[in-house]
């Protein structure tokens, strides 16, 4: 079930589609309007010459009530009884308008065709048959009457002639409809190979794949996996510990011990026969598909040596039969898979394959370059270079050994601020008993300790180096050291952040030898600078960082040229666009505590929009999907039968979480009893979400079709729509009402200043005199991508414009208020000179020549599957098959782009899709690249969604045509609604959500 609001919007959306023949005042009732004149106190509207009466509205409102009564089994809201009353005025004025039109149109209408539908009028039928004698009667005893109701048949019968060509006119194309439709709700699983450019430098060669096959079948060692294990783990630490209860050790031990207790429990129940996944919802839910390994641990294990040995000798499926000890609580631990040592597959590892050997070529070439650059500049590389010894005192090198409780005691009691925070209900300081950071603080006891350790071997070593001896034992608890030299002055000492740091050193010392020692990431670093070495010529490696900037710097140079030479054979390639220059004179909004408001506005402006001042419906459902093995109807129907038995186990009594574990194809939900959780509108697959809206609390209903499969649903929690009186939100609703009065009278004043403008010498002044802010702007002729769709056609038309001329009326800006806008001046396109060119020149080169390696990479693909490679096997060299589940129209492959060729290939758009299930497609071309793809499976639309959605299409395309229709009559008989009430209340349009 919809919210209120919306079941109402598609009510007026229903009788705004009723302007027919069936919607027309009973004849033998209502004298002609034209018959009494205009005016009058019982009229509630004129349309030309015609009236309302109010009875007639009175009348089709009652009818309009017990609609919504039948389709809701429930009363209208009476904030919602405004609208329908200005939607049946609306329709009973459409009808005079029919009536008029046929008039103008010569519709005739003759006195048999009125006579015969006089007859047919319920007040003159008995018993279903017509009454001959009380026709008679009525006739002879007032022909007056008679007379006046065979005149407004007549205009009824015209009206509903007109009706009909309306309806020819305005009839949707329902053809055109449901394809549009059904195209956006179909999905596809998708399946592709991609080159993509960014990946295709061109300056280095890329490797060929007998390359990437070779590498794996040499190094297979370098891609041993480590055993290690999937866990499904649910955490017993429920109820939480309280602050009072954590206040003592004995507090937290009781606590730890409950939490022990509960967790044998669980497993007493499990060797009973109890499901794991049924104690899940006991305990808060479950962890899944937690990969573990030796190292590192997951952060909530704090088992022991014989928990991990237990993990990895457990059969798949095993629950561990101890209790693990977690980092708050316990743990029960059911091991799912267990997966030895291995070497991992070629699919697994072959994008760092190709890495690597990318990067070899672009080593291997860059070499050779900084050589040549090397042997060039060796002479003026000349300059200082220093001998040093230094060594690496790093913490991992040092251990401190086990900690005693003593170390622990004084550890806690010295930093013991940093486990007290401040209570507010008892006013006083609470400290965590030892017990609760044992753990903690055990870490930070050895993390400091091992410092310590380090900073006394790395000061030993210093004053050793100092006094100029050697202590052999120190320098072998070092993680290294070195004696190196001579290097450049101001270059690398080493690799890694510690060279890095030792070179700052030895920079800020500024050449003065001696010992010194410095902090580095991981320790210390102790150095000895020896001799400094005058007139050295550092070696390649050495100058290596020196020279990768003119490496750089040459490169750049060579694309230049190369730029240079593409641009000179073909410089209208690099034509500079035209710019059109214009001026926009800003008129703001006044601030909105100045904008004058009546409540009668604030009311209208609610009415018109209550669905923005409404909570909508929610429901919490918990379900069991499932899903078809496969593609095809035998698979589909299978789902279904499967999805049929599990629905009846649950009629039957069965419990629903534990057969959702047992059944559930939705791993999301699986685990948790199939709990989908509480949402709204608009977040759920539309099927699924129809059916739930329908349900309330306790209902069980099934199986419903989506694109995934068949789902069993439960509702467990129904919240209703609230609209919200308009007292509750007054003053969210004036805002609003006075932001758009604001922007409305920015565009009033606006169009006044606009109207008294004859040139753009005009506009000047004004803006001048009135203090306006004008605003040059530039917009690239052509350019139009930029713009969202309120700005579109406001460039489109100032492109069409002359230099000096005003732009025909004002243009709002969101955030910004009214403008009034001239064309300063136009640019003609030109070609450009080098400099102005030169970057869109280098860049387009540098696109060619990564275009031209993709180009040859693709053929090389396609000579491999001309000698029989498959699709598969070519991706398993990429790194397999790259997958797009479920992607709907307007989708787009990553870092591919092409929504329109996408939706093509897949969905087809104007011709149907080019692709099959199943069907390899050829290379295509996308914007970033080239792709072959293959579309697993096409998921139509379940044809009840599809149905509710092409209605909805329907009735909003017929709302829109008829306003249209009708707003041409009304521009030729004038319509005047003389009800106040009625005039200001504004129709919303209807909806498709």
């Amino acid at each position: 079930m919809r919210s209120r609001t919306h079941v109402i919007g598609m009510i007026l959306a229903a009788l705004a589609a009723s302007t027919g023949a069936g919607a027309q005042t009973p004849a033998a009732k209502t004298a002609p309007a034209s018959a009494r004149g205009a005016g009058g106190p019982s009229a509630v509207a004129t349309v030309g010459a015609l009236r309302i009466e109010g009875a007639e509205l009175e009348q089709q409102v009652s009818q309009a009530f017990q609609i919504y009564r039948d389709r809701n089994r429930t009363e209208l809201d009476p904030q919602l009884e405004p609208l329908v009353r200005r939607q049946v005025l609306e329709n009973l004025i459409r009808q005079r308008l029919l009536a008029l039109d046929g008039r103008r149109r010569g519709i005739q209408v003759s006195e048999a065709e009125a006579d015969a539908q006089l007859r047919r009028d319920p007040a003159l039928q008995q018993d279903g048959v017509f009454n001959e004698a009380k026709y008679l009667a009525i006739k002879a005893s007032n022909p007056t009457g008679f007379a006046q109701a065979i005149a407004s048949i007549k205009d009824a019968l015209a009206a509903r002639k007109m009706s009909e060509q309306m309806e020819r006119e305005t009839r949707p194309d329902g053809a055109a409809i449901r394809a549009e439709i059904e195209r956006q709700l179909t999905r596809a699983s998708i399946e592709y190979l991609a080159l993509r450019r960014r990946d295709f430098d061109g300056r280095y060669p890329e490797p060929r794949e007998a390359e990437i096959q070779a590498y794996y079948a040499a190094n297979g060692e370098r891609y041993r996996r480590p055993e290690q294990a999937t866990l499904s783990v649910i955490l017993v630490n429920r109820p939480a510990m309280s602050d009072s209860m954590g206040a003592t050790d004995a507090g937290f031990r009781a606590w730890g011990q409950r939490m022990r207790a509960r967790a044998d429990s669980a497993l007493a129940a499990i060797r009973t026969g109890a499901k794991f996944a049924d104690l899940a919802p006991l305990h808060g839910g479950m962890m899944t598909s937690i990969t573990f390994r030796r190292d590192p641990l997951p952060d909530f294990w704090r088992g022991g040596p014989r928990d991990l040995t237990a993990v990895f000798a457990a059969a798949p499926g095993t629950v561990l039969p101890e209790p693990v000890r977690a980092g708050s609580g316990w743990a029960l631990v059911r091991v799912d898979a267990v997966t030895p040592p291995h070497i991992a597959p070629l699919r697994e590892v072959a994008r760092e394959i190709r890495r690597e050997l990318r990067s070899g070529a672009r080593g291997r070439l860059d070499d050779r370059e900084l050589r040549a650059i090397y042997e060039a500049a060796r002479d003026r590389l000349r300059g200082d270079g220093y001998r040093l010894r230094y060594a690496l005192a790093d913490t991992a090198s040092f251990s401190p050994g086990e900690s005693t409780p003593q170390d622990l005691d004084r550890f806690y009691r010295a930093h013991l601020a940093d486990y007290s925070s401040y209570d507010k209900a008892s006013g006083a300081v609470v400290e965590k008993p030892f017990a609760a950071v044992r753990d903690e603080i055990r870490r930070r006891w050895l993390q400091e300790r091992r410092r310590q350790l380090t900073r006394g071997a790395a000061e030993r070593l210093r004053d050793a180096w100092i006094r100029g001896k050697r202590d052999a034992a120190i320098e072998r608890s070092m993680a290294l050291v070195r004696e190196i030299g001579p290097v450049p002055a101001g270059g690398a000492i080493d690799s890694g952040q510690a060279g890095q740091d030792l070179a700052d050193a030895l920079a800020r010392r500024g050449g003065r030898t001696g010992v010194a020692m410095i902090t580095t990431a991981g320790g210390y670093l102790v150095y000895d600078l020896r001799e400094v070495v005058a007139g050295y010529i550092p070696t390649f490696e050495q100058a290596r960082p020196l020279l990768a900037p003119r490496l750089d710097a040459l490169r750049t140079v060579e694309d230049e040229a190369a730029a240079k030479a593409a641009f000179e054979k073909d410089p209208a390639a690099y034509r500079l666009p035209g710019t059109l220059r214009f001026t926009r004179v800003l008129v703001e909004p006044p601030p909105l505590l100045d904008v004058e408001l009546s409540r009668d506005e604030v009311e209208r402006y609610y009415r018109a929009r209550l669905n923005e001042y409404s909570v909508q419906e929610l429901v919490r459902i918990r379900h069991i999907l499932i899903s078809p093995t496969g593609p095809g109807p035998d698979a589909d129907a299978a789902a279904r039968r499967k999805a049929e038995d599990v629905l009846n186990r649950v009629r039957t009594g069965e419990d629903f979480a534990r057969l959702a574990a047992e059944f559930s194809d939705d791993p999301a939900t699986r685990d948790n009893g199939g709990d989908v959780g509480v949402f709204r509108h608009g977040q759920m697959r539309e099927g699924f979400e129809r059916a739930a809206f329908a349900m309330r609390p306790g209902d069980i209903t099934g199986p419903v079709r989506t694109e995934v499969g068949y789902h069993i649903l439960e509702c467990l929690e129904y919240l209703p729509p609230i609209i919200h009186p308009i007292a509750a939100v007054y003053a969210n609703v004036a805002y609003d009402c006075a932001r758009k009065k604001a922007d409305r009278l920015a565009g009033q004043r606006a169009d006044s200043i606009y109207r008294t403008l004859k040139s753009v010498a005009d506009a000047k002044a004004v803006a001048r005199r009135l203090k306006l802010e004008m605003l040059p702007s530039d917009h690239t002729l052509g350019r139009l991508g930029l713009y969202n769709d309120q700005l579109l056609p406001y460039i489109k038309k100032l492109e069409t414009l002359k230099a000096g001329q005003l732009y025909p009326g004002t243009q709002f800006y969101e955030g910004l208020g009214q403008v009034i806008t001239w064309v300063d001046s136009i640019v003609p396109a030109r070609l450009p000179a080098w400099e102005e060119a030169k970057g869109q020149a280098v860049e387009r080169y540098r696109r060619e020549v990564g275009q031209t390696a993709l180009v040859a990479k693709k053929a090389e693909l396609d000579s491999m599957l001309a000698v029989g490679w498959s699709f598969d096997s070519l991706a398993t060299l990429w790194g397999g098959r790259e997958k797009f589940t479920e992607a709907p129209a307007g989708s787009e492959l990553r870092g591919l782009g092409g929504k329109a060729l996408l939706d093509s290939l897949v969905f087809g758009r104007e011709r149907a899709p080019v692709l099959e299930p199943g069907q390899v497609s050829d290379w295509v071309e996308f914007p970033g690249g080239y792709s072959k793809l293959r579309i697993v499976e096409r998921l139509a639309p379940n044809p009840e969604d599809l149905a509710r959605r092409v209605e909805l299409r329907r009735q909003l395309v017929l709302w829109r045509k008829l306003n249209v229709y009708f707003d041409r009559l009304k521009a030729r008989y004038p319509v005047e609604i003389l009800d106040g009430e009625l005039r200001a209340t504004t129709l919303p349009e209807p909806t498709e959500s």
